[in-house]
């Protein structure tokens, strides 16, 4: 290393360009981050005194930045002949070595006319991203590592130049010398080989980066391709992306995409999709006009458009949708449904995460390369969050996507707006739909207060009124469900497994272990694997994990807990648990298994709890106890309602209702209690259905925001097609296996429909 620094002064691998804010969160820098954000990757870029060959028009690398038009053609002339030969010899790395003096040499020849362009050329890569990447021996940064609490990760940021690569492969192994911390390396396929994948695993990266940048193979090669005058080719670049993955794992290869480069909503939700198929992952970038760049002079993607971006990226690599579920305006490709409940879709929206940095992660399992203000400036117009959005941020999230905010300042002299939201545009009755729907970006909760609507934040689409919410008939794929209106794929899309078997110590009146037999038996974490990932590759994207209950109520999944971790880590599977009761163990091991929610039954008759449920020593005050468990572990949950119409329960809808008020649900399920062929609960009542009116209705009064849905288990034939035309009326947002009637229902009553075979839960 040492006679490298001699030979190369300035240069890697001994020197590296360090990012302004890994440099100030490395102390070379004094600063401090706006909202104290913390930055918990160290972002490293190599460094050449011929800088890099390539000619992206969006880059702040460019080697074309600061040239004039007529001098930038020129200067791809050259580029372009030396593309020619690359193409006819396929050996790119000796024509860029090549390439390396004569674009050096030809520059030379144009910088000499003109004393005030060779300054601009010096000084050309100053900035990169919006901000300036500062020069570093690379023996700082390492020492300096030691000492830094906050970084998680290091990433290593290759650029097209002929030593790059061994160049990477070197600064890797000076650093796993002397730290443990992970590292990425955001590598140009134009240089390597599959074979090298290999050679950097076995160097130390366990994680890859590879920057397409654009959606579509047309403003690939219009801005950075042999059009562009560039050595880069888009079929390279996604052969690279496979070649990565069979390599480092599923999850472990990020692929950047810049939001604004002229491609469609359409086309950027299709990329996000062969990303996720190829076992990739999305990160996000928002387009910024470097000064001197051939693109400096466009403006940023309109925040809306961006943030259905968010969105869409968001959904898919978690697996909750496909691209496919998707609707798209025939003409311009805009996004008008993500093809979930709209209830579904607020729960995401007002979890921040979509808006969120989305990078490699940490051994936290939490995103390390968070880039604080990396593609825009600090304020309200921040299109990555390097930290949960609170509150207020939401609210402002929300108005983006109703298209009722705009930046009022220029791109590099904003000012915040003194309101917390920013400054929105006067509403159009024209524009938004009153109470949104499935698909389209909603109002804001505040606007559509002054109509008299419930909020809604599936967003708002122009020309477009939709008087009544959007409704979600679930069809989970573990039963068959076939109407005029939809039919089961046949495919496992979402599955329920068991812990135990068909084991139960409870063996509750109404179910008496049945229930089990229709599950997946997986006793052990490493069953419970192996038949996700052998359903993966058949369409699974959920799972329900079960099993019977001991004596305490409690399903023992506890040892499943690291495995459900690495379903939604690897996997992308939608998962939730379900236990009768809560315990401190369960609620503790919970925390860690990043579920989407855990499942709680919700009773408010001790009659149904202490003989039909067989739970004699238990009271309803166990129930909240339980509730109180996984609010303190910060575990979702989505609570079972029991409804029955067991002689002398009066009232139990109330006082389910009651345990629940207060608290923040994921979801809430009202079911009606169904004993199955053979099961004696005792004497019953006839259904009322007044009173099931009466309390679906003070449901949605009581969580009007929350996603309230109808589940699997309510009486059949007549009494189904009643009670779902009561839940149709009361405003549920979904109803799991609906009957035909409901379904006509729905669309008489003006709401739009759509099925999922996923659980509604």
């Amino acid at each position: 290393m040492d006679a490298e620094k001699r030979q190369n002064p300035g240069q890697s691998p001994g020197f590296v360009r360090c990012s302004m804010a890994a440099a100030m969160t490395l102390g070379l820098k004094p600063g401090r981050f706006w909202r104290n954000a913390r930055l918990h990757c160290i972002n490293l870029l190599l460094t050449y005194e011929n800088g890099c060959k390539g000619v992206c028009a969006y880059c702040g690398l460019s080697r074309m930045r600061n040239l004039e038009g007529g001098q930038r053609q020129e200067a791809c002339a050259v580029s372009s002949a030396g593309v020619l030969q690359v193409e006819k010899n396929n050996t790119l790395k000796r024509e860029l070595q090549t390439e390396s003096r004569t674009i050096s040499s030809e520059c030379d020849l144009q910088v000499g006319k003109n004393s005030t362009l060779k300054r601009e050329l010096r000084t050309k890569n100053r900035t990169f991203i919006r901000v300036q990447w500062p020069i570093y021996p690379l023996r700082e940064i390492i020492s300096r590592l030691a000492r830094c609490r906050h970084a998680r990760r290091v990433c290593i940021s290759m650029i097209t130049h002929p030593r790059a690569l061994d160049d990477t492969a070197a600064i890797v192994q000076a650093i796993r010398l002397e730290s443990p911390i992970l590292i990425s390396a955001l590598i140009t396929p134009t240089l390597v080989d599959a074979g090298e994948f290999e050679r950097l695993k076995a160097c130390g990266v366990d994680k890859i980066g590879i920057a397409i940048d654009a959606a579509t193979p047309q403003p690939f090669d219009r801005l950075r391709g042999a059009s562009a005058g560039g050595p880069h080719r888009w079929q390279t670049y996604w052969e690279r992306v496979a070649e990565a993955a069979e390599v480092f794992g599923r999850g472990n290869v990020g692929v950047h995409f810049i939001v604004g480069l002229g491609e469609s909503e359409r086309d950027m939700a299709g990329a996000f999709q062969t990303v996720h198929d190829l076992g990739g992952t999305n990160q996000l970038f928002s387009f910024y006009p470097e000064p001197g760049s051939r693109m400096e002079d466009v403006a940023p993607p309109p925040m809306d458009s961006y943030r259905r971006v968010q969105l869409a990226a968001h959904l898919i690599d978690a697996g909750i949708c496909l691209v496919d579920d998707f609707i798209f305006d025939p003409v311009n490709g805009r996004i008008v449904s993500f093809g979930i409940a709209e209830s579904v879709l607020d729960g995401i929206i007002e979890s921040g995460e979509p808006f969120m940095t989305r990078g490699c992660v940490g051994p936290d399992g939490r995103v390390a390369c968070n880039r604080p203000f990396a593609n825009s400036p600090p304020g309200p117009g921040l299109r990555n969050y390097p930290f949960s959005p609170d509150h207020d941020d939401i609210e402002r999230i929300r108005h983006q996507l109703a298209g009722q905010w705009r930046e009022e300042e220029p791109i590099r002299s904003r000012r915040r707006p003194s309101g917390a939201s920013g400054a929105m545009r006067k509403s159009d009755p024209n524009r938004n739909g009153r109470d949104g729907s499935a698909a389209r970006l909603s109002s804001p909760k505040s606007e559509l207060a002054e109509v008299g609507a419930r909020p809604s934040t599936s967003g708002a689409i122009a020309d477009l009124s939709i008087r009544r919410a959007a409704i979600t008939f679930f069809a989970p794929s573990f039963k068959h469900y076939d109407t005029d209106d939809f039919r089961s794929s046949g495919q496992p899309i979402h599955i329920a497994a068991s812990v135990t078997g068909t084991q139960c110590d409870l063996r509750c009146l109404h179910c008496g272990g049945q229930l089990l037999r229709n599950t997946y038996s997986t006793p052990t974490p490493a069953e419970l694997w192996d038949l996700t990932l052998r359903l993966k590759s058949r369409g699974l994207r959920g799972l329900l994990l079960t099993g019977g209950c001991g004596r305490d109520g409690v399903v023992p999944l506890g040892p499943f807990c690291p495995t459900l971790a690495r379903l939604k880590s690897e996997l992308g599977l939608h998962t939730t648990v379900h236990s009768k009761l809560m315990n401190r163990s369960l609620a503790g091991a919970l925390r860690g298994s990043d579920i989407d929610a855990a499942l709680l039954d919700v009773v408010g008759s001790l009659d149904m709890l202490k003989r039909v449920y067989r739970l004699a020593d238990k009271t309803l005050d166990d129930i909240g106890r339980s509730l109180d468990l996984l609010a303190e572990y910060a575990v979702p949950v989505s609570p079972h309602v029991i409804l029955s119409n067991l002689a002398g329960a009066d009232g139990e809808g109330d006082r389910a209702l009651a345990l629940l008020e207060g608290r923040q649900l994921r979801s809430l399920v009202i079911v009606l209690l169904m004993p199955l062929a053979g099961c004696d609960v005792g004497p019953t009542a006839d259904w009322d259905l007044a009173e099931v009116g009466r309390l679906f209705n003070k449901a949605r009064a009581t969580f009007p925001t929350t996603p309230l849905l109808l589940g699997c288990a309510r009486p059949a034939g007549q009494l189904q097609k009643e009670i779902d035309a009561l839940a149709v009326e009361a405003g549920f947002d979904g109803i799991a296996f609906p009957s035909e009637a409901a379904v006509a229902r729905a669309k008489q009553s003006g709401h739009e429909i759509c099925f999922s075979e996923m659980c509604c839960s």
